[in-house]
């Protein structure tokens, strides 16, 4: 583990950036661009969700309504009511107590009026370390003041205002990060602003998670990561969320990506809407995935290419809707194309290790069929450990916001 020794903190956070980017909110035109993206898959994932929401028949099922993506599977009753029709009012019409609630506050990085305050801090996660916990002064927003001499300290990542109790005065929600490592525990904790401002309550918690990934527990990995959150009208606040660490390697597409919403309940936050899980109810629409061994062919002209054909087989007594599939390959190929690569999409470059691609929907008993062609350069296998045929690849089948197979391999042979 690297350790901080710099005095300045300019770099000291430059530093962190590098490791922990996902944590922190880019700054300008990268911090518009990422918004952008947001927004754009929200639109996207929305308009996919009504079409969902009709396949959710089985009867005590409610359907969140603040959930991002689509599924055709029953979610763990997160909801506090049914949902009601939206209708658009008349230009004088006054909005109904019923109304979907709207965004009124969101996420500004930084710690602002808290950079130097003290905060009563407590976590259920046992990898927060000591420091993280009990009273704990922030300077600019961190703790202890650098250098930091263990990689151990705390952050306060973003603030938001938002009146989460209905008394007319504004709360502030903070993103706090306990840095053990190179990563380490995120929450959102709820606190009266004041002289010396009181804790309300945690919001929401990260899961414990190994260091590079996921874990699966026996439940289903937990929340790992926190991308954003913003403040709803009604007090709620909607967190958007993941299943995996993104940092330092580790794809971007590997995340499975969720909103959850948390209300105050007049002692402690609770979750009211979105899935309250990563793995989906397989009793449903039970999806099966198979893969067969990749085999690279002899070199031509510089290069050596193979077909990878992934299976996805709806075994379910329902349809499944908005499916994809996650490849992931840390062999690396050249930029794919042919086939089906037109369903997919890959955040990487010119060598491609990750993607995903869409399936729509699968009625039960249905089943698609993936190709897709590999090509990767014969220079590469040049001194290269290990060897192309001890690699293996891995594919995760998803539903909306849920995946079905944690980790379905597959081998890799040269003829």
């Amino acid at each position: 583990m690297t350790e901080f020794q710099d005095t300045d903190l300019r770099a000291v956070f430059s530093d962190f950036a590098d490791t922990a980017g996902r944590y922190v909110r880019p700054p300008g035109v990268e911090l518009a661009q990422r918004k952008a993206h947001v927004r754009i898959r929200n639109r996207r994932v929305l308009v996919s969700a009504a079409a969902a929401v009709a396949l959710l028949v089985p009867s005590g099922i409610i359907v969140a309504t603040q959930m991002n993506g689509s599924n055709s599977l029953p979610l763990p009753p997160a909801t506090v009511g049914p949902t009601t029709p939206t209708v658009t009012p008349s230009p004088t019409a006054t909005p109904s107590p019923t109304d979907p609630p709207e965004v009124v506050a969101q996420a500004v990085q930084g710690p602002g009026e808290l950079a130097n305050a003290t905060l009563t801090l407590s976590w259920t996660n046992p990898d927060a370390a000591p420091l993280c916990r009990g009273p704990v002064t922030f300077t600019d927003g961190v703790s202890p003041e650098p250098p930091w001499v263990d990689s151990r300290s705390v952050h306060i990542l973003s603030t938001m205002r938002l009146d989460v109790d209905g008394d007319g005065a504004e709360e502030i929600i903070a993103e706090i990060f306990c840095q053990t490592s190179q990563a380490g525990p995120l929450q959102l904790v709820a606190i009266r602003p004041g002289a010396n401002p009181t804790t309300l309550g945690v919001v929401v918690e990260s899961a414990n998670f190994d260091g590079v990934g996921r874990l699966d527990p026996p439940d289903g990995p937990g929340i790992v990561t926190i991308l954003d959150y913003v403040g709803l009208s009604d007090g709620s606040i909607r967190v958007e969320v993941t299943d995996r660490f993104t940092c330092c390697g580790i794809p971007v597409e590997s995340a499975v990506v969720q909103q959850r919403t948390y209300r105050w309940t007049g002692s402690s936050f609770a979750q009211v809407a979105g899935p309250t899980a990563f793995v989906a109810d397989r009793a449903v629409a039970d999806i099966q995935v198979s893969v067969p061994t990749l085999v690279f062919g002899a070199p031509v002209d510089g290069f050596r290419t193979g077909t990878l054909t992934v299976t996805v087989r709806n075994d379910g007594p329902q349809p499944a809707a908005d499916v994809s599939v996650y490849l992931e390959h840390d062999f690396g190929i050249e930029v794919a194309s042919g086939g089906d690569w037109g369903r997919c999409t890959s955040s990487q470059g010119r060598v491609t290790t990750s993607a995903v691609c869409t399936l729509g929907s699968l009625a039960p008993g249905q089943s698609v069929t993936l190709t897709l062609p590999m090509r990767r350069a014969f220079e590469q296998e040049a001194g290269e450990s290990p060897a192309l045929s001890d690699y293996t690849g891995r594919v995760e089948v998803r539903a909306g916001v849920f995946y079905y197979t944690p980790s379905a391999e597959y081998a890799v042979d040269v003829a």
